[in-house]
């Protein structure tokens, strides 16, 4: 239709500048266009930019190539622009595709609507479709795989001698173990009540976040103010329950209120979150703000998704785990979302550690880095099996890590500040002046 936005002028500039510009011209249409971007002159720049590839497609070899209309090649050859312009005409081209997709996926979202689509499914689609097109429209698709395997390579390379190769948690014994956290990985830290599962996700994002990455947390059960209470108390080393804070001790919880308002950091209040909503969410906050780590606390009270029906917790659980994966990969970032174990592991004799097996319903298969959190001075166990008080202690046991090994890290556990610590930092608290 006549009144829909087109770029034609753009397009015959463009495929002239190829056919007569040199091998940089010509690189960064290969590069950046495809013949799908083009509407008048698809089929011309489908043979352009095939002759580019090897050599310069000059007008005797695309006319002697090109099956369509003669004066097609006529028309794009009037144009004499200055190659040094192929710049505006790409964006131009892309522009118009971008506009002309953006109609098309407008009018499908539109029949969801009509056809019974809940608003999140017809939103959520329309969203993904959108971000897709984005990509797409700047040139952004499949790439060829001699160019992925060149920048693995490259990491490989720059990794040599480092010792975390993700976002570095605060403890280094875990680190050695994990290399950090990494794109793409779903973190599961689990345990029964009060093992210190959203302090350890919540330590790990108040680190991340003071090393200057940025952090979204998505909390389900605290309030917004609730959890920035949390954050201070952690930060400060400060016990905001008391009511009556000494002078010294609120100069530190001011102290630590403006360093945590200074950090990347983003709190987004969400009772009801289904894992759609939390990606849509993300996805806003990961254009706006730039997020290299995301936190959901917790698992079990994530909601389904408006249309999804189960038979059984465990299924809308693993369903829940399931989706956090799959947006830790799509957004490439690592997510973290900690989940409570059944009450099989207070009932057990002994020690009480938990296994990968109490996780097993309740989000194990999808997740990349399982952390067990065991503090057996909760259970009244005054000492550790090898000796050793067991006070203001714990253990960290990653019973499952897809890309690496496997085992424990004792940790110390500071309940004054709701948080976890290298063993080391406490002792070195604990020391004499």
């Amino acid at each position: 239709m006549s009144d829909y936005p087109t770029a034609h002028e753009a397009e015959k500039c463009l495929l002239s500048s190829v056919m007569r510009g040199g091998g940089d011209v010509r690189q960064r249409a290969i590069d950046q266009m495809r013949p799908d971007m083009f509407d008048r002159y698809d089929e011309l720049a489908a043979c352009v930019l095939s002759i580019a590839k090897d050599g310069r497609p000059d007008p005797d070899t695309v006319r002697s190539t090109y099956g369509g209309p003669e004066e097609d090649v006529d028309e794009v050859l009037e144009m004499r622009p200055s190659p040094q312009q192929i710049g505006r005409f790409m964006k131009e081209v892309q522009e118009s595709y971008g506009n002309l997709q953006l109609i098309s996926l407008a009018q499908d979202a539109i029949q969801n609507a009509k056809n019974g689509h809940t608003f999140t499914e017809a939103a959520t689609t329309l969203e993904e479709d959108v971000i897709d097109l984005t990509q797409r429209a700047g040139g952004s698709e499949s790439r060829p795989s001699t160019k992925v395997i060149q920048e693995v390579l490259e990491d490989l390379e720059e990794e040599q001698g480092e010792r975390v190769t993700g976002i570095p948690t605060p403890f280094p014994n875990m680190n050695r173990m994990t290399r950090g956290l990494h794109d793409g990985e779903l973190i599961i830290p689990f345990g029964s009540t009060s093992m210190g599962k959203t302090a350890w996700a919540l330590t790990v994002a108040l680190h991340a976040a003071s090393e200057g990455y940025g952090v979204a947390i998505h909390t389900l059960e605290m309030s917004e103010k609730a959890l920035f209470r949390r954050l201070i108390q952690m930060e400060s080393g400060v016990n905001l329950r008391q009511t009556t804070i000494p002078d010294r001790e609120m100069e530190k919880v001011t102290k630590a209120s403006a360093r945590i308002g200074d950090m990347p950091l983003e709190i987004i209040e969400a009772s009801g979150l289904d894992y759609l909503s939390h990606r849509s969410s993300l996805r806003r906050l990961q254009y706006e703000k730039g997020i290299d780590l995301a936190v959901v606390d917790y698992l079990q009270i994530m909601s389904a998704p408006p249309s999804a029906s189960y038979d059984k917790k465990h299924h809308e659980v693993h369903e829940s785990a399931q989706g956090l994966k799959d947006t830790a990969k799509i957004l490439g970032i690592p997510v973290i979302t900690p989940s409570q174990t059944t009450k099989r592991v207070d009932n057990q004799h002994g020690e009480k550690r938990p296994t990968l097996s109490d996780l097993r319903e309740a989000g194990e298969e999808p997740t990349d880095v399982a952390i067990g959190l065991y503090r057996p001075e909760y259970y009244g166990i005054t000492q550790w099996p090898e000796g050793g008080s067991t006070e203001g202690e714990g253990l960290a046991i990653v019973s499952k890590q897809r890309n690496g090994p496997t085992g424990e890290a004792k940790l110390a556990y500071v309940a004054d500040r709701v948080r976890w610590e290298p063993l080391a930092e406490r002792n070195e608290d604990d020391a004499p002046f």
